[in-house]
């Protein structure tokens, strides 16, 4: 594939039109750089772009993946279960998880935390 500029759009959603407990599906809400917490909303200090899945580029598949995690007293992710990816089984789930291990927030232990990370080939 030559040339191909890929552009990962790693974007949580804060689902500030749905309610909480009502986000099961990654294509349910908006992208923002928000994340939706059981205390307040929080933006990452720092967030890490997931790789482009192998097999999703070969397959030239766009997707989203809905992931939920704990925040350490230290701002470190952790507990980080992947609820749904679509499509499924291309890889998504695994880079969506490896990048969200290297995310950083402020130091505010907090639970169930969920965000959205979106996938796009560029045009």
């Amino acid at each position: 594939m030559n040339k191909i500029i890929l552009l990962v759009l790693i974007l949580a959603s804060s689902c500030a039109h749905l309610k909480k407990d009502t986000v099961k599906d990654c294509t349910e809400a908006k992208s923002s750089k928000k994340v939706l917490t059981d205390k307040q909303e929080q933006v990452p200090l720092y967030s890490h772009a997931p790789l482009y899945p192998r097999r999703a580029l070969e397959l030239k598949l766009e997707g989203c993946v809905l992931a939920q995690f704990d925040i350490d007293d230290q701002g470190k992710t952790e507990n980080i279960i992947i609820l749904t990816a679509k499509p499924r089984g291309v890889g998504l789930e695994r880079e969506a998880k490896n990048a969200l291990k290297r995310w950083r927030y402020q130091k505010i232990e907090q639970k169930n935390v969920k965000t959205i990370l979106h996938f796009k080939l560029s045009k």
